[in-house]
């Protein structure tokens, strides 16, 4: 499956936005605490968001749930080089990505989340 997203991306340009993940993970849970559940002008509960983070944390360590939640709990570097496999490669260390070894990675230009209209304006010089 990556692999061949991946080989569609091989005759192309491509960036992705990436953010700080806690910066990530707060938003997300700001985002189902607010607007999902209904407690817009709700104080954020402490203990609520650590429960969420243990219970997220948990999942994604048990490899359950990855894709839940319109896949904001998947590692955004995924999103940047693919999904890890179990696979081992001949050397006996864990394969980095699905697909050929000498696909690009699936974003070329990663930019930050932080710095974005500059990251963006620069990328952009370069067409």
């Amino acid at each position: 499956r990556d692999f061949a997203l991946a080989g569609v991306y091989q005759g192309c340009e491509t960036f992705c936005v990436v953010r700080h993940p806690v910066d990530r993970f707060v938003s997300e849970f700001k985002y189902k605490t607010e607007f999902l559940n209904g407690h817009k002008d709700k104080a954020c509960d402490n203990k609520e968001f650590v429960d969420l983070a243990r219970f997220r944390l948990a999942m994604l360590k048990a490899g359950k749930h990855r894709y839940s939640q319109d896949c904001h709990y998947v590692p955004q570097v995924e999103y940047v080089f693919g999904h890890k496999t179990n696979n081992k490669n001949n050397k006996g260390d864990v394969a980095d990505v699905q697909g050929p070894q000498n696909a690009r990675p699936f974003c070329q230009h990663v930019l930050k989340q932080e710095s974005l209209t500059d990251g963006f304006n620069s990328l952009m010089s370069n067409f």
